[in-house]
């Protein structure tokens, strides 16, 4: 479950770093996705599988903003679950 340090989704680059607590836990959330700034920030100090799910829950945001998709955020978050299971139960891969 390693999160890469960049992400490209369509014609857009997003960099992927672990923020501060300052900018995240503070205002409960364990992550955001910043399309203003082309980021992904991760809270720190969660255990990786948390992290992780946080990660992807953050990436479908970032393809839901390029694709303007307007999914709800319910929808977003059981997305980013699905996908973190199937890929955590596929071993590092999307899918058995």
């Amino acid at each position: 479950m390693r999160i890469p340090s960049s992400v490209t989704i369509g014609v857009h680059r997003f960099k992927v770093r672990e923020g501060t607590e300052d900018e995240t836990t503070a205002h409960g959330r364990m992550g955001f996705f910043d399309c203003k700034k082309g980021e992904i920030v991760i809270a720190p100090g969660f255990p990786k599988p948390a992290q992780f799910e946080t990660y992807i829950h953050e990436l479908v945001e970032a393809v839901n903003w390029v694709y303007d998709l307007n999914l709800p955020h319910p929808t977003i978050q059981d997305l980013a679950i699905g996908m973190a299971n199937a890929y955590v139960s596929g071993k590092g891969r999307l899918g058995g």
